[in-house]
């Protein structure tokens, strides 16, 4: 009787077991199966993805400048050949040249980020590949040890035990080494996925960097093409004005008109504030290379007719840091069609000093700068046909020139 239950005990052992090995060695054959036709992976690998926060709000704000220069080329078609038409095409192309300009740097931004980005992949990717590789080599391993041990025979088992309480512990172990070589191959399938994907969005990077590059090549191109046009135009403009007399003394008198303004706005300040000069000699308000003076101080003829110049013009380089002649407060940074981009800062005292056709204004109302800070970019702004700072010099709101004691040219 004992005998019998003693069978009946062996009998549930070996079916418990058989059944055991055969789930162990299906799932690996599946696993198997799986990893050799693994596809090129779809799982988004979350620490390498192909755009960053800062990728995509360069690319938004690339958008939306690019939505603007439409808008705007659409503006300056409809403008007419008359002189305040005139003035607000070149307006627009002013603001079309700048957007152009922003443009390139958030694309030259966007380049470095995905630059950053692309090392950092290639670094997951050789980590990846290594651990990818260290976990074959395991599997490999644990394959050949259990052929050899011939873990998987049923029979080697049965013969090799000498009780039923040994077949038992045999037949567990084989069962946790099936399960221990199914859950490495599972893992060799994860990582290779991994890996998979993220070859995937290395080549999406590179793929989207290139794009980036041709498309700044281009922009660079457009953008000398439309500047090339703004100055052709201010000089068939101004082709025109000479034409018409009365035109460009409109014009002058705007001129005057601003002046006056200027003036008025200087003296009240100077009236109000009470504060006193911040002291010392005025400096180059350009990189010291840009010495050379196109126009001075004073009456000139310009387009045929005399007018008083209220400033020295300093030719130099498209986008030239314009610095702050001395330190104080800005009070003006805003445009006009005749000054184009142009800021005014109050050193106190009286005294203050001029800086107009910039390309781009760097500070705002109200912001304190000292001397020697950037505030603007050289540009062609407003009634210009060149790069160039015009300066001016302003005591009690009246202008004088600014060589008379207070800038030195170098």
């Amino acid at each position: 009787m004992m005998c019998a239950k003693t069978k009946e005990k062996e009998n549930a052992a070996r079916v418990s077991f058989t059944c055991r090995a055969i789930r162990g060695i299906s799932a690996i054959i599946c696993a198997i199966l799986l990893f050799l036709q693994l596809p090129g992976g779809t799982v988004i690998y979350p620490e390498a993805e192909a755009t960053n926060a800062s990728i995509a709000k360069l690319r938004d704000q690339i958008k939306k400048n690019e939505k603007e220069q439409a808008a705007l080329k659409a503006e300056i078609a409809s403008a007419k050949n008359e002189i305040d038409s005139f003035l607000q095409k070149k307006n627009y192309l002013d603001r079309q040249i700048a957007l152009k300009e922003q443009n390139i740097e958030l694309k030259e931004q966007l380049i470095k980020e995905y630059e950053l980005k692309i090392e950092e992949t290639k670094e997951k990717l050789v980590e990846k590949d290594s651990t990818l590789q260290k976990k074959y080599e395991d599997f490999r391993v644990q394959l050949r040890l259990s052929y050899e041990d011939k873990d998987y025979s049923l029979w080697e088992i049965i013969f090799s035990s000498d009780s039923l309480i040994d077949f038992l512990v045999n037949s567990e172990r084989t069962a946790i080494l099936l399960e221990y070589q199914t859950s490495l191959l599972n893992e060799l399938k994860l990582e290779s996925e991994d890996l998979n994907n993220l070859k995937q969005q290395h080549e999406t990077m590179l793929a989207e960097q290139i794009q980036i590059k041709n498309e700044l090549e281009i922009d660079k191109l457009n953008l000398e093409q439309q500047k090339n046009h703004a100055i052709t135009y201010i000089k068939i403009q101004e082709r025109e004005i000479r034409k018409n007399e009365e035109k460009y003394k409109s014009l002058v008198k705007a001129n005057e008109q601003l002046d006056a303004e200027l003036e008025k706005q200087l003296k009240e300040l100077a009236a109000k504030s009470q504060r006193v000069y911040v002291g010392g000699k005025y400096m180059w308000p350009l990189d010291l290379k840009y010495n050379y003076i196109s126009s001075y101080f004073g009456y000139r003829t310009f387009n045929g007719i005399r007018e008083f110049h209220r400033a020295i013009d300093i030719p130099a380089n498209a986008g030239a840091n314009i610095y702050a002649a001395n330190s104080g407060t800005v009070v003006t940074a805003t445009y006009h069609y005749s000054y184009g981009n142009y800021v005014v800062i109050d050193h106190g005292g009286g005294q203050a000093t001029l800086y107009a056709h910039c390309s781009r204004i760097l500070v705002k109302v109200g912001d304190t700068v000292n001397k020697g800070d950037v505030i603007a970019k050289v540009g062609t702004t407003g009634y210009s046909s060149g790069n160039h700072l015009h300066f001016e010099v302003r005591i009690n709101g009246s202008a004088v020139d600014p060589l008379s004691g207070y800038v030195v040219k170098p």
